[in-house]
């Protein structure tokens, strides 16, 4: 009740089941968060400094590699072992999919909004007030982090449209894909899907993810593809294609030019690795290094 500021109710009033054992199981999963932060706390053990001139080797023990210096067996880090692990997992997914624990939470969520709400009407205009008197401080100049950005879709619609329009114009000629064993240049795949570079728009384009995406992964996995079309998420948006993903190099290059002309914004891209083969870090990082004059460095 301390925690979450929600008054506890007894359990012939719960639906049989105690709110004393929805606020254990939370405090439960508080602790296993604690558990598996990499930051480190007062009470946890020191974080081993590493020495630079050592040097270090990453050694397979028990499913999971551990951090070691060449020569040694015990390991730097002292992490879960794999069982550990999923016992932990498991009792996670437990508790979140306990229905009352699920409605607690929501109980919960409301409060924090209607105090936000209480909060608004009798401060609001004390602190927009505030704001304005802030001298050379607004939205636009005060320094803003995006993390956790999927780096395919880094970029807003109306920069991937530019750059699918500027491409289908200047460079319809581009070998994009290989299909049937045919080369296929750009102006080659919109013919196929009778589409000209006039008929591209923002609401054609629809790669926003607009409130039908609400728990619906599977309609926000298709904003990925332009206008529907997996060929076009492939040539414009992915790193391993015919192209050696060039295009997502020279629309990559755009964004970080974007990002140096602005002083305040700045992000944390995600680069996914999908684990379907071996080969896959090795042709990211290629694709990073701009091997073979197609990647990054060279986008």
């Amino acid at each position: 009740q301390s925690l979450s500021g929600i008054p506890l109710r007894p359990r012939s009033m719960s639906d049989g089941h105690g709110e004393e054992e929805i606020c254990r199981k939370l405090l439960q999963a508080l602790s296993l968060r604690k558990k598996y932060r990499c930051k480190p706390s007062k009470d946890g053990p020191p974080v081993p400094k590493l020495d630079k001139k050592k040097k270090l080797a990453f050694v397979w023990q028990d499913g999971l590699v551990e951090v070691r210096e060449e020569g040694r067996s015990d390991a730097l880090f002292k992490v879960p072992s794999l069982d550990e692990y999923y016992e932990d997992m498991n009792t996670l997914f437990d508790i979140r999919s306990a229905g009352p624990l699920s409605s607690f939470c929501y109980r919960r969520l409301r409060l924090l909004q209607t105090k936000f709400e209480l909060y608004t009407m009798t401060a609001g205009d004390k602190e927009s007030l505030e704001a304005m008197n802030t001298g050379h401080r607004d939205f636009y100049n005060v320094r803003k982090v995006d993390t956790h950005i999927h780096h395919s879709a880094a970029m807003n619609a109306k920069h991937l449209l530019r750059f699918m329009k500027k491409k289908l114009k200047s460079h319809a000629s581009d070998i994009v894909d290989v299909k049937d064993g045919k080369e296929r240049n750009l102006q080659k795949v919109f013919d196929d899907m009778d589409m000209r570079w006039t008929d591209l728009c923002i609401d054609k384009l629809n790669v926003w993810a607009d409130k039908s995406c609400m728990h619906r992964f599977d309609r926000f996995n298709n904003k990925y593809s332009p206008m529907g079309h997996n060929e076009l998420r492939t040539i414009f948006l992915k790193t391993e294609n015919d192209m050696g993903g060039r295009y997502l190099a020279e629309l990559t290059q755009e964004l970080i030019n974007d990002y140096e002309d602005s002083k305040y914004q700045h992000g944390e891209w995600r680069l996914s690795i999908y684990g379907r083969k071996m080969s896959e870090w090795e042709n990211l990082s290629k694709w990073v290094l701009g091997q073979g004059g197609k990647g990054l460095k060279h986008g």
